[in-house]
């Protein structure tokens, strides 16, 4: 008898956990879904706007004419009375979960960006796997209709993968990569940076969508650079791809040099790899890039089936690409401020010596010797052995 009690409890206690619900579970029907969130100030106070899926736009087939998206905004003396006030214009509860991006306005990274980070970090409600970006214009983003993706957030996002893949002017960054940017003191905040290009005053018109070359639309400008949780300054496009190079953060991206004036040769660079080595003894920084070309444009009269010619081309890639970083990373010494992770790898590979300079490691980093190698190898000419020029004779 009282072995069959046991296993009668043994089963309860195996079934509980089978029983159980959701604690937080919220029907579809009374959530507001967010994609996007934007935040700025006006007139001293903080305005929040998020970008909801219209639910009544899949739901109907009838509504063709209703917008793919809502947006609405709200302002308040804090992130959270902003955010809470939203409650008081939309029918539904805010569920932030499938938030794709977060765009801050530049006005508030150039004073500190410290109150954003910390409103997002103690919001339990809102999952931190979104990408974030900077602009001058961030609720205009969000408000914009866009072609092949009606919902300009999840557009956005799959630019900045697009670009993560092919080309490289800009970067991935989710909160969570941000968040350890801001904890880690080796490390300084970097982030993408969007505009609106064209007509922003017609931006949240549905007849956008009805042209082929829309009024308005975005571009992905590059990176802004902190220093102390404040803007410190911008990488534009090609300036963006050095960085990404340099920190290893990139796949694929396009380099040109002019090999007449104003002619020019653009190679397809790929499985770019950066090695970093720092001597404390002789405070010298050692960057070997490695990777492989295809010659994809050509404008100057090269016999691409001459070894030499070649050899002459991959020198010049080789040239150039050592020429901008070491311009990129002087830039950054003269404003003594290190973006690109070299503290940490100082820290993480040569402890002890690290603790003799962490207090005036600016000024360590200014004076780095720098030692650049660039090995990249063309492996590939396109489609014909020669050129175009040859063909027209």
């Amino acid at each position: 008898m009282k072995l069959t009690n046991l296993k009668i409890i043994i089963l309860v206690l195996t079934l509980i956990p089978l029983m159980t619900g959701c604690y937080n579970y919220q029907e579809l029907n009374n959530l507001s879904i967010v994609t996007g969130t934007s935040i700025e100030k006006e007139n001293d106070k903080y305005k929040i706007t998020i970008q909801v899926v219209n639910p009544k736009k899949n739901d109907d087939a009838r509504s063709s004419s209703q917008p793919t998206f809502i947006t609405y905004s709200q302002v308040g003396d804090t992130l959270q009375e902003a955010y809470r006030n939203i409650v008081l214009t939309s029918s539904r509860r805010i569920y932030g979960s499938h938030i794709n991006i977060l765009i801050i306005s530049e006005d508030i990274a150039e004073k500190d960006i410290r109150e954003t980070i910390d409103f997002i970090f103690r919001n339990p409600e809102i999952r931190k796997e979104f990408y974030v970006l900077l602009s001058k214009t961030p609720s205009k983003l969000l408000e914009l209709n866009t072609p092949i993706t009606n919902i300009s957030s999840s557009n956005i996002k799959d630019t900045l993968t697009a670009d993560a893949i092919h080309l490289a002017t800009s970067k991935q960054v989710t909160y969570n990569q941000m968040m350890n940017m801001y904890l880690n003191p080796n490390l300084e905040i970097v982030l993408p940076t969007i505009e609106i290009i064209g007509e922003d005053t017609k931006g949240d018109d549905i007849d956008n969508l009805k042209n082929t070359d829309p009024k308005t639309d975005y571009k992905l400008t590059g990176l802004a650079v902190f220093k102390e949780n404040k803007i410190l300054t911008t990488l534009k496009e090609k300036e963006s791809i050095i960085y990404n190079i340099i920190t290893n953060n990139i796949n694929n991206t396009i380099l040109k040099y002019e090999c007449e004036k104003d002619k020019y040769i653009a190679n397809k660079i790929s499985e770019i790899s950066t090695s970093t080595e720092i001597e404390p003894k002789t405070n010298k920084l050692k960057l070997k890039i490695k990777g492989t070309a295809t010659i994809s444009e050509i404008h100057c009269n090269y016999d691409l089936t001459n070894p030499k010619a070649i050899k002459e081309i991959e020198k010049n890639i080789n040239n150039q690409l050592t020429k901008d970083t070491l311009n990129l990373i002087k830039r950054f010494q003269n404003l003594h401020t290190d973006i690109f992770g070299f503290k940490d790898i100082y820290y993480k590979n040569n402890y002890k010596e690290f603790q003799n300079i962490k207090n005036n490691y600016d000024e360590t980093f200014k004076n780095m010797q720098l030692e650049i190698k660039s090995n990249i190898k063309i492996i590939a000419k396109g489609n014909v052995e020669g050129d175009i020029y040859e063909m027209e004779n």
